[in-house]
């Protein structure tokens, strides 16, 4: 096992065998990188689901990596303007849209092994 940095956190990681595998569940050799990917975008999901239930949950201030990856992901920005340290808050309609695009997206998602990062084809 290998350990990457992705933000401000680590992620561990095993080598596939390919450069580039897409997220194609219907094969067992991309079932890893299908969890890889999910597993780099549920991380950030759990911070921003909870911090939406409860804006008290944060104080390490984990959500604004999360908020930052998926705008740089999605290419959807919050509503919600930022500061030195990046932004800070989001809005219930981003944080659906971000889900929405990540559901409608997900199969164009792969793992760049020699980048060690996820990327959209």
């Amino acid at each position: 096992m290998k350990m990457i940095m992705i933000g401000f956190f680590c992620y561990l990681y095993s080598y596939t065998g390919s450069k580039l595998t897409f997220c194609d569940k219907q094969s067992s050799l991309n079932q890893e990188v299908c969890d890889k990917v999910d597993s780099v975008f549920d991380y950030y999901f759990q911070i921003l689901d909870a911090f939406a239930k409860d804006r008290s949950t944060d104080r390490s201030l984990k959500r604004v990596d999360a908020i930052h990856f998926m705008e740089s992901y999605t290419k959807i920005n919050t509503k919600v303007s930022g500061n030195y340290f990046g932004k800070m808050d989001f809005i219930d309609s981003d944080l659906e849209l971000w889900h929405k695009w990540y559901l409608a997206n997900r199969k164009d998602l792969y793992w760049d092994e020699k980048n060690r990062i996820v990327r959209k084809k």
